[in-house]
């Protein structure tokens, strides 16, 4: 009996040997395989992520094939006796009157998303001296496919397949939101816009928090109050004088709105530094202002952020960074947009 354990043993031994040195290429000893990791703490890490949205959304664990959950369409179904809230009055020993609440069922796949890299043995040999380039590589990389979801959380859709993929990604707000929607047909951000959105918000009985918008809304928006104020400088602050203002919130009859900046609300900007030798992307002429409501919105995602090791192939050491997810929108009549709002930075003149 003795004998057949140490057999045992040593099969084992042997297994977990193959497994820890085998190649991708079917040889021996020429590949380690890693375990994937985590990149959720790296990312807090990354300068410049442009990225507020990811950064500001909650994030929880899925599980299944697909998540699915109740989105309510009305507070009161078809056929209930009375939305009148005088009903509500009623005689002593009987039942107040019945009232049933409305909910759509959606159903959400999880979608992969991410890229891979790799870098060549003398590339990495060559930069030794400088940094190290693998890992500036897959610092990259995941750079790239945050910012990638974050365009996706925006402009993400079920029915637009990727010109190479053929796939289609899922929902974002651009697709998810559709109750309240203000056409600016091509005019300047303005207050009346925003009171606009805000008003259906608030008919609907909500509240928003956030308002998402592209760099040059944004400071068209500052320039809104910057052409209004009135600044009375006294002597010794005439030394620290800043010039401009920066508008940070809204106030309007759905909440006062913090207003974030962000340079994928501008359909046409894809990622950064992502047109070679121009310094930076001209984007679309119009672009879509999102107001929304963050405790009703979250990222499920069946496997968080990582990175996984292909090990080498060739003269290569690759590697992907990816994860499963996708997003839900709970209260989406309480969320808006302004669509075709112009792109551009307007030249205004102090009156």
């Amino acid at each position: 009996m003795s004998d057949f354990k140490k057999i045992l043993a040593a099969y084992d031994q042997n297994v977990q040997k193959g497994i820890s040195t085998s190649s991708l290429n079917g040889g021996s000893g020429s590949a380690t395989i890693t375990t994937r990791q985590d990149l959720d703490s790296v990312i807090v890490n990354l300068a410049n992520r442009n990225t507020p949205l990811r950064d500001k959304i909650t994030r929880t664990r899925g599980q299944g094939a697909a998540f699915t959950y109740n989105q309510k369409t009305n507070l009161y179904a078809a056929g209930d006796p009375s939305t009148n809230p005088r009903d509500m009055v009623y005689a002593d020993g009987g039942l107040p009157e019945m009232r049933t609440t409305q909910y759509a069922t959606t159903i959400v796949p999880y979608v992969s998303i991410g890229m891979a890299g790799s870098v060549t043995g003398l590339a990495e040999a060559s930069g030794e001296s400088l940094l190290d380039l693998y890992a500036a590589e897959v610092e990259s990389t995941t750079r790239t496919v945050i910012q990638g979801e974050e365009w996706l959380n925006f402009w993400g859709s079920t029915s637009t397949m990727s010109p190479v993929t053929s796939l289609p990604q899922y929902a974002g707000l651009d697709q998810l939101i559709t109750t309240n929607i203000v056409d600016a047909t091509g005019s300047t951000i303005s207050k009346y816009l925003f009171d606009q959105a805000a008003n259906l918000i608030a008919q609907q009985g909500g509240q928003a928090d956030t308002v998402y918008a592209s760099f040059r809304t944004s400071a068209n928006l500052n320039n809104l109050y910057n052409i209004y104020s009135q600044v009375i400088i006294n002597g010794a602050d005439r030394q620290a004088l800043t010039y401009g203002n920066m508008v940070k919130n809204i106030s309007t009859i759905a909440g006062v709105l913090d207003i974030v900046p962000d340079f994928f609300l501008n359909p046409g900007n894809m990622y950064p530094l992502a047109n070679g030798s121009s310094s930076t992307p001209s984007g679309a002429t119009t672009s879509t202002v999102f107001i929304v409501a963050h405790p009703f919105l979250e990222m499920r995602d069946l496997k968080h952020l990582g990175m996984e090791e292909l090990g080498r192939t060739a003269d290569f050491k690759k590697f992907y960074v990816n994860e499963y997810t996708a997003m839900k929108l709970t209260a989406e009549k309480w969320c808006a947009k302004i669509i075709n709002v112009a792109d551009a930075i307007v030249d205004t003149v102090v009156p």
